[in-house]
């Protein structure tokens, strides 16, 4: 009987349990949807620092209490502490974080509301806001703004229009220089016509100034986005009548709803002469035009009637106005303040296809050229050539076969700076050869001409030089043949040819004798061959179509031949000696291999050529390699690079791969940069090691020696927002260290309060430490879960990022179960309390 009334109050204790929980949660929800953000200052005239501030609206039915669990986000969470008032808040009331409470009510002397002491350093361009109620756990409050919407550094504050709707149009630029913190948010004044004795007498007449001619006044001309800063932002109104214009009570509004009304103190011109122009600075107006999201500009007379009204939607392209020309308006090149409007508009490039061939013949690759493409400014081009298989190319000249006969549009497609494009098309004729046709002429040759017999030895007969990639055209490849022996050679029947199933071979249709000790130099014009740029093979075949010579090669640089060394008895990337011996290898000096050491004793803009090892995988959608420094018998992770391909050219790359590339340092100091043009500039070789560990530092041992080195972190989770994870010494402290990766999702259950450890290259941004947990050898191993250690048994630096991020959300999903054993526990001992103290006062 007492176990089953222990049971019966158990279940009495979770359903008070239950219905505590529910009711301290919702009291949480509730909490977060009686708030409101209505009014930040992110960006003030001048330095931001300790000047910045947020305002929140309580709009709910209730009081509430800021309690010392509160924190305010910015990119991280901030306590808050009262400075002035009371720290309960009246329902319909407002009260102000500040970054430096003094400095704030020096500014703001006459404000006597409820002020709180936090850390707000806010993005001066866009930013997420929040406010935790749970000390940093989850966001209750949380709130977004961009610069475009207002505010931006000319001294006025962004504020809410309407506390209950929560739209990006919700936003508008105060009315009121300074905003208005505590207050109920500003509403925009009303442009009032002025008195008609303040309206000041024409110069050029006695007479007062006639308002029905002022549809002659027009917006001529805006510049939202100069260059620098955008303080020097204008705008331009012309009067299109003959007649002069007393411009006193005209208002102009921008997108921000913010006006600005000439009065008869104003520092402009008030009256406007017939066909004149009139510039109104941004430091005069206090207007800010928009560079990205479009913008609006109306101007008024003084009895509220619009005049005329300009509009763009696209992003402002820095140093080019918005100019009127006629009824339209064009973005121009050439601004032209207080003065006729000059439009010199972007032009389209134009793109052409040249081909130099006049063969077309199933098998035989085609060169397909976009050099004679331009752009009339003279910008660089992106091309984009569209092949008949599905195919797709971006260098500037492509090569390509057919293996069936039949008619094929080749497309290319041309795009400037600006985005403007022109496309090209080449209609191709590919024609398969009449092989009987073929074999009788054959036969007719071998009746004039006999097949001399092969009586050399190997090294008699060799090709010993080639050009793939000459500097300019294609057309300059050439290939040589020598001849080492005693003795003519007549090289009748012979065929040369690329790698198989490349280009159709080349045949010695007649006698073609290479005298002794002689060079026989084939150009490519004459022998209608084709070499591949990146890889592919010359060989010499018999006239039984045997390979006597096969060279294969990849990637030789533009402007360099592959010559045999007869002495040494190899191939080297060498200068061109078309048609005489190849001594000079001799005399050349070899060109230098840095290592990853090295390049930090370079300059910026010198061409490189440097070896390292990776540590991050590629593939066609990645923009950087990262390279360890590697002397062939350790692995230093404290000197790193980073490669970098903005057009994501690089092949498939492996951890512990050793690689060497062609590039140009763009970047010194503790982390490198070198930049690549494409795949070609990458030579991957078959050396692929084992990457050791790295070193393994507890977050608070951090130094800024560590910047630039790749190593593992030890520390524990006090936030985690999107794909970055915060650690600190403790899940109490401030984080001192962010780690970012595309690895980190919100499905891995990483929460407050876990320890892990991470592997990354450490950087630094804004003055914080910031690992970068690069590629496939990612170590996330979960160290602490709910105060019990895991030992993480593989920490090996070939871990990739998802048996990694496994063992997280594996270890992470136990955590539910430990929290229902704990309640249970709790429910119990509550139950067990109930019963026996029901029973003692019952007897």
């Amino acid at each position: 009987m007492e176990i089953k009334a222990i049971f019966r109050y158990w279940w009495v204790s979770l359903g008070l349990m239950l219905l505590l929980f529910f009711v301290l949660g919702h009291k949480v929800l509730a909490l977060a949807s009686d708030l409101v953000f209505s009014e930040i200052m992110y960006d003030v005239e001048g330095s931001d620092v300790g000047k910045e501030w947020a305002e929140v609206y309580n709009f709910g039915s209730e009081n509430l209490v800021v309690s010392d669990t509160w924190r305010f986000f910015d990119s991280s969470y901030h306590k808050i502490s009262l400075y002035q008032g009371t720290s309960t808040i009246a329902t319909n009331e407002f009260f102000v974080l500040a970054d430096k409470p003094e400095q704030f009510l020096a500014q703001y002397p006459s404000f006597s509301g409820n002020l709180f002491d936090t850390v707000i350093n806010l993005s001066n361009s866009s930013s997420t806001i929040a406010l935790s109620f749970d000390e940093g756990i989850s966001d209750g409050l949380v709130d977004y703004y961009e610069a475009g919407w207002g505010g931006g550094g000319d001294g006025y504050s962004l504020e809410k229009i309407d506390f209950l709707a929560n739209t990006t149009s919700n936003w508008q630029e105060s009315f009121v220089l300074g905003g208005t913190p505590g207050q109920s948010n500003s509403q925009r004044p009303p442009a009032e016509a002025p008195a008609v004795d303040e309206i000041p007498v024409s110069e050029e007449t006695s007479e007062q100034p006639d308002f029905s001619n002022w549809s002659n006044l027009l917006i001529s001309e805006l510049l939202p986005n100069p260059l620098g800063s955008d303080n020097g932002e204008w705008m331009e109104l012309y009067n299109n009548g003959e007649s002069g214009i007393n411009i006193v009570g005209l208002a102009i509004k921008d997108n921000a709803s913010r006006i600005f009304t000439i009065e008869a103190d104003s520092e402009v011109p008030l009256f406007l002469a017939g066909h004149d122009y009139l510039l109104l600075p941004k430091s005069l107006t206090g207007l800010s035009l928009n560079n990205s999201g479009g913008e609006a500009v109306v101007i008024f007379d003084p009895e509220e009637n619009i005049i005329d009204k300009v509009e763009y939607h696209e992003a402002a392209v820095e140093g080019r106005s918005y100019a009127r020309d006629g009824q339209q308006f064009f973005w121009t090149k050439t601004p032209t303040p207080g003065s006729s409007n000059q439009i010199s508009v972007n032009q389209a490039p134009v793109a052409q296809i040249q081909v130099e061939e006049t063969d077309f013949i199933v098998g035989e690759k085609i060169a397909f050229s976009a050099e004679q493409s331009y752009d009339p400014e003279g910008d660089e081009l992106d091309y984009l050539w569209q092949l008949p298989d599905g195919k797709t190319s971006t260098r500037q000249i492509v090569k390509h076969s057919f293996d069936q006969a039949g008619s094929y549009t080749i497309g290319l497609v041309v795009t400037d700076s600006e985005g403007l494009t022109d496309t090209a098309e080449f209609v191709v004729n590919i024609y398969q050869t009449d092989k009987q046709g073929e074999e009788l002429s054959n036969a007719q040759a071998v009746n004039n001409f006999s097949v001399s017999e092969i009586d050399l030895a190997e090294d008699d007969l060799i090709i010993s030089e080639f050009i793939p990639n000459p500097v300019g055209s294609d057309d300059g490849e050439w290939i040589e043949i020598y001849n080492a022996s005693d003795q003519p050679v007549d090289l009748f029947a012979w065929q040369i040819d690329d790698q198989d199933g490349g280009s159709r071979p080349w045949e010695f249709s007649t006698s073609t004798v290479v005298l002794a000790k002689d060079f026989l130099l084939l150009n490519r014009k004459d022998i209608k061959l084709t070499l591949n740029n990146d890889q592919d093979a010359v060989r010499l075949l018999t006239p039984a179509g045997d390979i006597w010579q096969e060279v294969k090669y990849e990637k030789i640089p533009e402007g360099q031949a592959y010559a045999f060394d007869v002495i040494n008895k190899e191939w080297v990337v060498t200068q061109p000696s078309p048609g005489v011996v190849n001594i000079f290898i001799e005399e050349i000096t070899e060109e230098i291999i840095y290592s990853v050491s090295e390049i930090f004793e370079q300059s910026e803009e010198q061409s490189v050529l440097v070896q390292g090892v990776a540590i991050n995988n590629t593939d066609k959608n990645s923009r950087s390699l990262y390279l360890a420094d590697y002397d062939f018998s350790a692995v230093d992770f404290g000197q790193l690079i980073e490669v970098y391909s903005y057009y994501k050219n690089f092949p498939q790359i492996e951890v512990g791969q050793l690689v060497s590339l062609r590039g140009v340092i763009s970047r010194l100091g503790d982390l490198p940069r070198v930049k690549i043009k494409s795949s070609e500039d990458v030579l991957l070789n078959d050396v692929k090691i084992v990457l050791p560990q790295p070193e393994i530092i507890s977050v608070a041992d951090l130094e800024t020696d560590f910047l630039g080195d790749y190593i593992s972190v030890r520390g524990t989770v006090v936030k985690k927002s999107g794909q970055n994870i915060y650690l600190a010494t403790s899940q109490d402290e401030e984080y001192n260290l962010r780690i970012s990766s595309s690895n980190i999702n919100k499905d891995l259950g990483i929460t407050k309060g876990d320890e892990l450890m991470v592997s990354g290259i450490l950087t630094e941004l804004s003055g914080n430490f910031k690992l970068l947990a690069v590629g496939g050898n990612i170590s996330l191993a979960v160290q602490k879960v709910q105060g019990e250690k895991i030992i993480a048994e593989d920490l090996s630096a070939d871990i990739n990022a998802s048996s990694s991020l496994r063992l997280i959300d594996q270890v992470a999903r136990q955590a539910p179960v430990r929290n229902i054993l704990i309640f249970g526990t709790i429910f119990s001992i509550i139950a067990v309390i109930i019963f026996y103290t029901k029973r003692k006062f019952s007897r």
